[in-house]
């Protein structure tokens, strides 16, 4: 496993990093790893929710590993570190949200007519061109 960060991002990889601010000058200073953000945004639709995602992973760990509150005497400090971060995960989530495209399932063209063509399927009764002239006479003829 591995941690690295090239700041020309050229690779997707670089891009979560730097969208989720898990840079740093050395392995140490990064929390993911490599594998794990690619992992990633093999799973999602764009860098944007691939980066709220490793945010939402970095929350996680953070809550598990660190602090966020120090109490010493009558000093209390909260850290705002994770709230921040969960506010960046959401910014990040709606801006990829709208580099989305919708898209309605359906069959391919090439898929249907590879369908249409193999004689070992049942065809279906009701065919679109049934009703012309070419399609009656055939049916006539068999």
């Amino acid at each position: 496993m591995t941690k690295s960060y090239d700041s020309s991002l050229t690779a997707d990889k670089d891009k979560v990093r730097f969208l989720s601010g898990d840079t740093g000058a050395t392995e140490d200073d990064m929390t993911l790893e490599d594998e794990e953000i690619e992992w990633v945004i093999s799973t999602e639709a764009n860098v944007w929710r691939a980066a709220a995602e490793c945010i939402d992973n970095i929350i996680q760990k953070e809550q598990k590993d660190g602090l966020e509150e120090l109490e010493v005497g009558e000093t209390r400090v909260r850290y705002k570190k994770l709230e921040d971060l969960k506010l960046k995960s959401d910014r990040l989530r709606i801006r990829g949200s709208a580099h989305m495209f919708p898209s309605a399932g359906g069959v391919y063209q090439a898929d249907s007519d590879a369908l249409n063509a193999n004689t070992a399927v049942r065809q279906p009764a009701i065919r679109i061109d049934m009703d012309t002239p070419e399609s009656i006479a055939h049916t006539k003829a068999t």
